[in-house]
């Protein structure tokens, strides 16, 4: 029920004997909208991902294509669309991507409305959700996403990440730290946050479909960035051969505020300003009956 809201990012390559294409989904992204203007102006829909899924693409060779798999229907098919790289909007110190893209008519998703979201307190121990791809099975006819639960286990904590187009540069950054485990292709899964005092009417509560009389709704808490990785030294007898890393079972979360601060970078309030004039204009010359 949640393959409307997530979809896959996937890369193109070619096998460089026979030249044969194939494609392979390697993170997450997620469906939001942003109003426009006021009254009943509308939204516009983007896609949501972490920028070191995106910039991964980038530092390979030779260049492939990229494109978004969405479930194209009740059938359970998925349909890959592609995507131009300059699409993706960055901010400097910010693991997060943002695209704006409308699906085809007829094709059901749903956006999160983030700018209509209201603050709400965050404590240790709340309970969380992601929702994403999982490397080990993710589906390649349709979009089957999985759901990940965990607990907050720190609200706002520096930390250095890697995420530009330069690998090993690190970044301070501040994010969630979740109790949750997450492995290869969850980055840029939706992360939420589940209380029991956030009614289903709330402005920026979610509707995942759970269907006629469920009271509670989750509110987003931002996108899954990675895990903490503690490396562990290999023995063979006594002697120390190499080391390996295995998942802390810590999560990396970049807050709701990096995302809403992508969506406000100059290029997409323009654009956003330019729709919102396109839109006046067509109700304007849309003919009146008497």
């Amino acid at each position: 029920m949640y393959d409307g809201l997530v979809g896959y990012i996937v890369h193109e390559y070619r096998d460089s004997d026979s030249q044969a294409a194939s494609r392979l989904p390697i993170g997450t992204f997620f469906f939001a909208e942003h109003s426009i203007g006021p009254g009943a102006a509308g939204c516009v829909q983007y896609i949501v991902t972490c920028r070191h899924v995106i910039e991964g693409f980038i530092r390979d060779s030779p260049p492939k294509r990229m494109f978004i798999r969405v479930n194209s229907g009740p059938h359970g098919f998925a349909e890959d669309f592609e995507i131009n790289v300059g699409d993706w909007v960055f901010v400097d110190n910010v693991d997060v991507a943002v695209a704006r893209w409308t699906l085809p008519a007829q094709r059901q998703f749903w956006a999160y409305p983030v700018e209509r979201r209201q603050p709400f307190g965050l404590f240790p121990g709340q309970n969380t959700f992601f929702i994403g791809m999982f490397a080990g099975a993710p589906g390649f006819v349709s979009v089957q996403a999985v759901v990940r639960t965990g607990n907050i286990a720190r609200v706002i904590s520096e930390v250095p990440l890697r995420f530009k187009a330069d690998p090993e540069e690190t970044t301070p950054c501040g994010v969630h730290l979740v109790e949750m485990h997450s492995w290869g292709g969850e980055s840029g899964s939706p992360v939420f946050v589940f209380d029991e005092r956030f009614p289903a009417e709330t402005p920026y509560a979610f509707n995942p479909g759970y269907g006629p009389g469920n009271e509670h709704r989750p509110a987003i808490l931002g996108v899954l960035h990675g895990q903490f990785e503690i490396a562990k030294p290999v023995m063979n007898d006594e002697r120390e051969i190499g080391s390996a890393n295995l998942n802390a079972g810590i999560g990396i979360v970049i807050p709701m505020r990096d995302i809403i601060a992508t969506l406000h970078t100059p290029s997409l309030v323009e654009d956003r300003n330019r729709e919102f004039e396109r839109r006046k204009a067509l109700a304007t010359d849309v003919p009146r009956s008497d």
